[in-house]
């Protein structure tokens, strides 16, 4: 049970204290994983942080009794899992990348009978996760490759069915609608009996098939998100709401797209889920220029915030969206000098690729900005000329 502003109700955080309590009476240790393991994972779908850390301490202590064992590894999972959820991307970065090098798959690809898909892939996805918003756009594409291979060869279906809504969801972060698979995801959760699965896949199919400004297309995203949340899945509901804002917007209605967002990041700010927080301002300054008339002031309060918020969690690339949208900002209001100066550092270390087309997008309007005069500096010059 969640109270109205998001939050697990007293007697939801009760009722977990005493499942943890009776987990750590357990004298079996396999057991007592397993029992802290399928705690994590209900308060993870749910999005609830505080029971999620305790249940992943709790793993992690009793892990560590079974060096050179997967065990570890998981436990490195669930805390690299956690500090990704709230931000942390240097932290989920250092555990998971300890929960990636312990995972041998010739030893421990049984581990799906335990924890319900395979560990080792489940590791590299969210390890992928964490690479892309820092910048190593590279590896994470690898490791998303790599995972899904493992995943297809194992014949796992859960774990297959993860891989394929990973690789989705990785789209649609990416804004690769192209590259979505929801059709297969859809297809497989249907086929299995998934549930949770075929609402993700219901709303990817809307997001990445969907007609760009049918007014049916956010009817059909809202439905589905509310089927997550009658299942109590919110873990995705900050990049799925900034999406259906996106396609608020794009529909005429943009005012129902503001709304839509300010919510998500009224629900962020509760929860402590703020993993894609940075996304979230810049989509915002985004809607705010899509006003008639544009509010150039509000969205650039949003951009510098996004910015401000990717710098904090040394996310380059999401860094990189929101110095680019600022940028054509300033350059559409004649500040090209700050453009410069804000877009410059922003751009430098990414390399050109089809990966990244805000790198091209970037280095084009660096160059335009060269040829420009700004248009402060430009109006300083002719009062000092014409007095």
């Amino acid at each position: 049970m969640l109270h109205s502003r998001g939050q697990p109700a007293p007697e939801t955080l009760g009722a977990f204290a005493k499942a943890c309590e009776l987990a750590g009476e357990i004298d079996d240790i396999a057991v007592r994983l397993s029992a802290y393991w399928g705690l994590w994972v209900g308060s993870f779908v749910r999005g609830e942080l505080a029971p999620m850390l305790e249940a992943a301490e709790a793993f992690m202590r009793d892990a560590q009794h079974w060096p050179g064992s997967l065990e570890p590894g998981v436990g490195h999972r669930l805390l690299g899992t956690i500090c990704w959820f709230r931000g942390d991307y240097r932290g989920a970065r250092r555990h998971l990348e300890q929960a990636v090098a312990i995972y041998d798959h010739e030893r421990h690809h049984h581990s799906a009978a335990r924890f319900g898909y395979d560990a080792g892939v489940a590791a590299m996805y969210y390890l992928a996760w964490v690479l892309w918003p820092l910048g190593d756009v590279d590896r994470a594409n690898c490791l998303i490759k790599q995972a899904f291979d493992l995943a297809t060869q194992g014949g796992h279906i859960p774990t297959i069915v993860l891989a394929h809504a990973q690789r989705n969801t990785c789209s649609a972060v990416r804004r690769k609608r192209d590259q979505a698979e929801a059709v297969v995801l859809l297809n497989l959760a249907s086929e299995h009996e998934l549930p949770h699965y075929i609402s993700l896949g219901t709303f990817g199919l809307a997001w990445a098939r969907g007609p760009v400004g049918d007014a049916e297309r956010p009817a059909r995203m809202r439905q589905a998100m509310a089927a997550q949340r009658d299942m109590g899945q919110q873990l995705f509901e900050p990049l799925h709401g900034t999406l259906l804002a996106e396609a608020e917007a794009e529909a005429g209605q943009t005012e129902a797209g503001l709304a839509t967002l300010d919510a998500q990041l009224a629900a962020v700010a509760l929860s402590g889920q703020r993993w894609f927080e940075a996304e979230m301002y810049r989509v915002r300054g985004d809607l705010l220029l899509n006003r008639q008339p544009p509010d150039d002031t509000a969205a650039e309060a949003a951009f510098t915030r996004a910015i401000e918020i990717a710098r904090g969690q040394q996310t380059r690339t999401f860094e990189l969206r929101a110095a680019l949208a600022l940028a054509k900002l300033y350059q559409a209001t004649g500040r090209g000098e700050a453009a410069r100066e804000l877009l410059a550092p922003a751009v430098a270390s990414f390399i050109e690729g089809p990966e990244l087309p805000e790198v091209q997008q970037a280095n084009r309007l660096l160059a335009d900005l060269k040829k420009q005069p700004d248009s402060t500096e430009a109006t300083k010059v002719a009062s000092q000329t014409h007095p």
